[in-house]
């Protein structure tokens, strides 16, 4: 499964892609959203019936743009990723609703680990094994590391 984590802090970007490796996942990390590739172009850049990722996860206080605002934009341009999650330590309600809104999953920093890996192995029984992924990060970034 494939997972692009959107978080500025370091520390956590870096556990983060560690985690989620350890786990067998294919990870991308990126510290802004200005430098995700696929926040780029207006339309989802995905060849027709492939995906960039099974799952999109990213903080909610990014600079220069919110995640919701990312994920905001992602819909808009038709992303055919269908599992996104926004993660912060200080939810409010108009943030929250905003999120269950756009039909994003929220997490609450720090997370319990258990129950944040319960939620990505239910995506991932659902995850049709011949699915397409989309080689856009391989292209622009030879490593899964942050850009």
């Amino acid at each position: 499964m494939r997972i692009i984590v959107l978080e500025d802090n370091d520390n956590l970007r870096t556990v983060l892609s560690e985690l989620l490796s350890s786990a067998g996942y294919e990870v991308f990390t990126f510290s802004s959203p200005s430098i995700c590739p696929i926040q780029r172009p207006d339309k989802c850049s995905c060849a027709p019936g492939h995906t960039c990722a099974d799952v999109i996860i990213s903080d909610l206080g990014m600079p220069g743009m919110d995640g919701l605002r990312f994920m905001e934009i992602l819909k808009k341009k038709n992303c055919r990723c269908r599992h996104m999650a926004v993660m912060s330590g200080l939810w409010k309600n108009d943030k929250l609703r905003q999120a269950e809104l756009l039909g994003c999953k929220t997490l609450w920093k720090p997370f319990q680990a258990d129950s944040f890996f319960k939620w990505l192995k239910a995506i991932e029984k659902k995850i049709d094994p011949h699915r397409k992924l989309f080689n856009l990060f391989l292209e622009t970034n030879s490593a899964a590391d942050d850009i």
